[in-house]
């Protein structure tokens, strides 16, 4: 018997948007106002992924990046009935591949974790709408690392196996928020 080695690549471009829906491809800064309240958001390292699914035990089992990603979230006065969420979007309604074969965005899911702590790492599957991916409170001048790890085809019952082989992509879309507890 002869096994066949597929190929799977899934690219995803981070793009990081603010509530004002300006977007930037890899380190920057940008200021939106919410009263005396202002953010910056930094992508520090791990602008893009590159999943390669080139084995039968990767197609069974998913791969995952952890700590992929390093974003810095400095937030200027506050409130102290405030939260700040990190929300992540896909930019598509599918994983778009080459040719007609799309898959599910529900293939990728994320995690993100807090430097210095745990917290609460869920495992959230990507969508076309925002989905809050982490948060946090705290008064006054607020600067935070999050690092996020990317897992493709491990979440559910979202195998490879059996999916066409060929190159994918997709783009994320980060924002960070400001809203009352």
């Amino acid at each position: 018997m002869v096994i066949y080695k597929r190929h799977i690549f899934i690219l995803i471009t981070i793009i990081g948007v603010f509530a004002c829906n300006v977007s930037f491809a890899q380190n920057f800064s940008l200021w939106q106002l919410s009263g005396n309240t202002s953010r910056s958001f930094n992508i520090i390292s791990g602008g893009s992924v590159d999943f390669r699914i080139n084995s039968l035990n990767k197609y069974n089992e998913g791969v995952e990046y952890a700590d992929w990603t390093k974003l810095e979230i400095n937030i200027d006065d506050l409130g102290q009935d405030d939260i700040w969420e990190l929300q992540f979007k896909a930019n598509t309604q599918n994983i778009i591949g080459d040719g007609d074969n799309d898959l599910d965005l529900d293939y990728i899911s994320l995690v993100a974790r807090k430097e210095g702590g745990n917290g609460n790492q869920i495992e959230i599957p990507l969508e076309d709408d925002f989905v809050t991916l982490t948060e946090g409170d705290g008064e006054g001048d607020i600067s935070k690392i999050v690092y996020i790890t990317y897992r493709c085809g491990k979440y559910g019952d979202k195998k490879l196996l059996g999916e066409p082989f060929g190159y994918y992509v997709v783009d994320l879309v980060f924002r960070v928020l400001i809203t009352e507890k």
